[in-house]
């Protein structure tokens, strides 16, 4: 799935069924802004990689890869309106390494760079 049609699984979200997937989604977004690796997130769910990439893909419709990515554009967005943390603090703060790689990321799933986002839906913060 192309990160474009990312926001369409938002929308149609499908119920999760299996505890090992609820569990393994919980833990992602417990640690959104650390290093979230499919090995880490097996170990912690006591699979192997290759079943768990497997049946998180059956049951979501998305690689771990996108849902992780999927979180981390939703949460971006919600920083650039309601905060005033600069684009490459909300890059860090959600995990990315680099701040054009973020940008890039972004931009592919939204067709907006965060900067033109921010400026399109900010909401004044009063003080």
């Amino acid at each position: 799935m192309p990160y474009e049609q990312l926001p369409d699984f938002v929308e149609s979200e499908r119920p999760i069924n299996r505890p090992e997937i609820r569990k393994a989604m919980l833990y992602i977004e417990k640690n959104l802004g650390k290093r979230v690796s499919l090995r880490r997130i097996s170990e912690h769910i006591h699979l192997s990689e290759s079943y768990f990439s497997k049946i998180f893909k059956d049951d979501t419709g998305l690689s771990v890869v996108q849902y992780i990515t999927l979180l981390r554009i939703q949460e971006a967005k919600k920083l650039l309106v309601y905060s005033q943390l600069t684009v490459n603090q909300i890059s860090k703060t959600l995990g990315y390494n680099r701040t054009s790689y973020f940008c890039k990321i972004f931009k592919m799933a939204t067709t907006e760079t965060p900067h033109s986002y921010r400026k399109k839906y900010a909401k004044p913060i009063h003080a």
